[in-house]
């Protein structure tokens, strides 16, 4: 476990690709995420424009103060009757955690055999 949970295909390109809206789904995640515990910090990775992709594009990086919040999150949110497909147009959303080195150096990449 580490104190960075990552929000697994939690928003679409098109959706990161329209500012208004990509603000609103990065209030709801940060509002949702407090309620697990204290977030420190939260990346939502967007890409320039519709012709670029980028790293950790479509997942949500939330940095709690403690891995005690991050493994609530995890457990509690999960994630195919939990709150985040509720909020998140009932679609599956898993969570992973992320190397709280790599986050700090802005490093996105997402090892899907972080899970536990």
């Amino acid at each position: 476990p580490s104190r960075i949970l990552v929000l697994l295909n939690i928003i679409t390109k098109d959706q990161l690709l329209v500012q208004e809206e990509y603000e609103e789904i990065v209030q709801d995640l940060r509002e949702m995420a407090a309620s697990y515990g204290k977030v420190v910090s939260m990346v939502v990775p967007q890409p320039k424009d519709s012709n670029h992709e980028c790293a950790g594009m479509g997942h949500a990086f939330v940095e709690y103060s403690a891995v005690s919040s991050a493994q609530l999150a995890r457990r509690v949110g999960q994630y195919d009757s939990g709150n985040y497909k509720e909020a998140f147009a009932r679609k599956l959303v898993e969570a992973c955690y992320h190397d709280e080195h790599k986050f700090a150096q802005k490093i996105y990449d997402v090892k899907l055999g972080y899970l536990k």
